[in-house]
């Protein structure tokens, strides 16, 4: 798929992602709820007073604190162009567009150094080896190549996907094959998401299963496969198999 960039001359440009250490866990929880994460090590009970993986709420209380910093970046920094999914942040440079990182003793493209800068004020931890940068690179799965411009996914990203949507668009063959818990029907339904970054027309394969997980439901609950919903997936795997194909 083509990516549309902002730049009207042919310097070449290349992208860089910068990762937040630790993510969740830089966030405290208020004092009435810590109780509530009480673990038990050695039989000792402890607890847990930072922001936890696996919790309903983690991501939005994660995403809520980055998306703040984000704004930051953007209107009091001047940090333009900048992309945030969950902890990563990544962005497009022209290629002699550096500025040398005291920190990590080395240059690198200037608005992700503009970034870690800001991170460092802000007390935001970073490890330098999740701080990338060149084209083509790979940000959340998929590979971008900003000098095309395109992004991609590569063949075994593919092939996984259309596994997936295979096993759940096939007519089942007992009764047991008929229903997925509601964890898993999550992660189905957060990795189609995650494939409309390529194929946006797409989208509409979702419709029937987010009506499907409307209403309270527990994670271990089985939730049945409905032909409507098979068939979407079915249409959705259809599409992406003939693009592997395409791209072969």
């Amino acid at each position: 798929m083509k990516l549309c960039l902002p730049y009207g001359h042919h310097t070449p440009t290349l992208m860089w992602k910068a990762d937040i250490a630790e993510a969740y866990r830089l966030l405290y929880m208020h004092p009435a709820w810590q109780p509530k994460q009480v673990v038990f090590v050695d039989g000792s009970a402890h607890v847990d007073h930072a922001n936890t993986f696996g919790s309903c709420a983690s991501a939005a209380i994660f995403i809520s604190f980055n998306s703040l910093v984000a704004w930051i970046a953007k209107n009091v920094e001047g940090i333009e162009g900048c992309v945030t999914y969950v902890d990563d942040t990544s962005g497009v440079e022209f290629s002699d567009e550096v500025t040398f990182y005291e920190v990590y003793r080395k240059q690198m493209p200037s608005k992700q150094v503009a970034l870690l800068c800001l991170w460092d004020r802000l007390g935001i931890p970073h490890k330098e080896k999740k701080q990338v940068f060149g084209t083509p690179l790979t940000i959340i799965g998929i590979d971008v190549d900003s000098n095309v411009p395109t992004f991609t996914l590569n063949d075994e990203a593919h092939r996984l996907l259309i596994a997936e949507l295979r096993r759940w668009a096939a007519k089942p063959q007992s009764k047991k094959d008929a229903s997925f818990k509601l964890k898993k029907w999550q992660a189905l339904a957060g990795w189609v998401n995650w494939s409309f970054n390529m194929y946006p027309s797409l989208r509409p394969c979702l419709n029937n299963v987010y009506a499907k997980l409307c209403g309270p439901r527990a994670p271990s609950q089985n939730v049945w496969v409905n032909n409507v919903i098979r068939n979407d997936l079915h249409q959705e795997k259809h599409y992406v198999s003939q693009s592997l194909l395409s791209d072969s």
